[in-house]
């Protein structure tokens, strides 16, 4: 069907039912684009695990090396972190 004539159409149809459309058509576009936002890579995600896998080899004690494994995983943990001296 050409634009033309679909445009046409369209302009014969009761109010309610071009709203409607309209609705349809806002929802296909959010379903769209939550979709692109669920399959995007988050970078501080992807950050935070890189450096894990990268210092894996600093930490020997194994109480760190524990704490690291969830260090980050969000801006409100609750675990407290004691700071150790290194040298």
């Amino acid at each position: 069907m050409r634009y033309e004539i679909f445009a046409e159409e369209i302009k014969t149809l009761p109010e309610q039912y071009i709203s409607e459309l309209g609705d349809f058509i806002n929802y296909l576009k959010l379903k769209a684009k939550f979709q692109d936002f669920e399959h995007r890579a988050d970078p501080y995600k992807t950050a935070v695990a890189n450096w894990r896998s990268e210092s894996k080899e600093l930490f020997g004690n194994p109480d760190d090396a524990a704490f690291m494994e969830s260090a980050f995983d969000s801006a409100r943990r609750r675990e407290p972190y004691t700071a150790k001296e290194i040298w």
